[in-house]
């Protein structure tokens, strides 16, 4: 495990995505439309997902505007399987068997493509150790699957949540 300069972030974490052939999973608490030079994201992980590799991208609410509207004119961004849970403040990014964790969202200003001066101050490590990442993943699946809504307190945030997201393609 290392920890990982704001420089490196973004370059080393699209390289890895573009080149992605099992699985791509993102967890995180706030996500918007960040683009590396003048790729979006987006369309990188669509790109994946049309090519047959499961994308899953956990948020903890509805997607900011622009990555709302981008998700809408991308092709192949409806095969991103997207799911929400205000509850959730993981920040991770799972590529096969490569992964990012720790202060970072997925935002133009914690990824490090915001001008010099402009950007977060983040602790993220980079981690192939698979003890490392199974501990970071530990309960992602159950919270994936939505085995902990039952129990949840705050149901009626998630579902408008939910019903927010299936707005913004209305």
């Amino acid at each position: 495990m290392k920890r990982v300069d704001a420089v490196d972030l973004l370059p080393g974490l699209v390289r890895r995505l573009r080149r992605a052939e099992q699985r791509i999973v993102i967890c995180t608490a706030n996500a918007k439309d960040v683009h590396f030079k003048d790729l979006p994201l987006l369309e990188v992980l669509a790109e994946r997902a049309a090519a047959g590799v499961p994308v899953l991208f956990m948020v903890a609410g509805v997607p900011s505007a622009p990555f709302s509207k981008r998700f809408l004119e991308t092709d192949g961004a409806s095969q991103i399987a997207m799911r929400f849970c205000p509850r959730t403040h993981q920040k991770f990014f799972w590529v096969d068997g490569y992964m990012l964790f720790g202060s970072a969202n997925f935002t133009g200003a914690a990824l490090g493509s915001k001008a010099e001066g402009r950007g977060n101050f983040e602790q993220v490590f980079e981690t192939e150790d698979t003890e490392r990442i199974a501990q970071v993943l530990s309960g992602f699946p159950q919270l994936w699957r939505g085995d902990e809504c039952a129990g949840c307190d705050r149901w009626d945030p998630c579902a408008d949540l939910h019903q927010r997201w299936a707005d913004v393609g209305s």
